[in-house]
């Protein structure tokens, strides 16, 4: 009598596109006016077209940080001022623009159960919190550490431009437009949050 094997192969953990987050993070920056934060992500762009990286995150990994960023941007809620952004509309727009194309049916959830939560509730949010948080999950595709290399990269590609050789259109306009940018330092407000990935 023969009998099935009861081992089965590793199933393939299910990834997201790092290209696709970065570029609705960037889309995201460029509806709320957020400069920096966008010039960032067009970099990250630009690092990835030239290297011709496929760069994947974890569904698992994704979820996780959309848990943390849930977690602070209810942390951070206020009574309504002048500046100050909707706690509601911001989840909806994270939720239409970010999670919902990324397809993460446990995101989606997560989000949807805590616009739930709020219901008539009048909370906002800092605006400047909207830039702290989607730069986070920027860094937390791994950019942080790879910036300074891509930089180096480009400088090296600029020495030579002057043999007459062509950098990438438009890449080295954002490097020296932002070479002084410094990263919003969302580390002390994020790592408590962190689940352990």
């Amino acid at each position: 009598m023969e009998y099935e094997s009861s081992a089965r192969p590793p199933t393939t953990q299910a990834k997201i596109s790092v290209m696709s987050l970065v570029t609705h993070i960037e889309t995201i920056a460029m509806y709320y006016d957020l400069d920096s934060l966008q010039n960032k992500a067009s970099l990250a762009i630009g690092k990835m077209n030239d290297f011709g990286e496929n760069k994947t995150l974890s569904v698992k990994k994704f979820n996780s940080l959309i848990d943390s960023l849930l977690i602070c941007i209810e942390e951070n809620r206020i009574r309504r001022n002048e500046t100050s952004i909707p706690l509601k509309s911001l989840l909806k727009h994270l939720q239409l623009y970010l999670i919902r194309p990324l397809r993460s049916e446990e995101a989606l959830e997560s989000i949807s159960q805590k616009i739930q939560e709020i219901g008539d509730n009048n909370d906002e949010v800092p605006p400047t919190l909207i830039g702290e948080i989607l730069n986070f999950l920027l860094i937390s595709t791994g950019f942080c550490a790879q910036f300074d290399e891509y930089y180096a990269c480009l400088r090296k590609k600029d020495k030579h431009n002057e043999s007459g050789i062509m950098l990438p259109s438009g890449i080295m306009s954002i490097i020296w437009n932002n070479a002084f940018l410094v990263f919003p330092l969302c580390f002390d407000v994020f790592c408590p949050f962190l689940p352990s990935l």
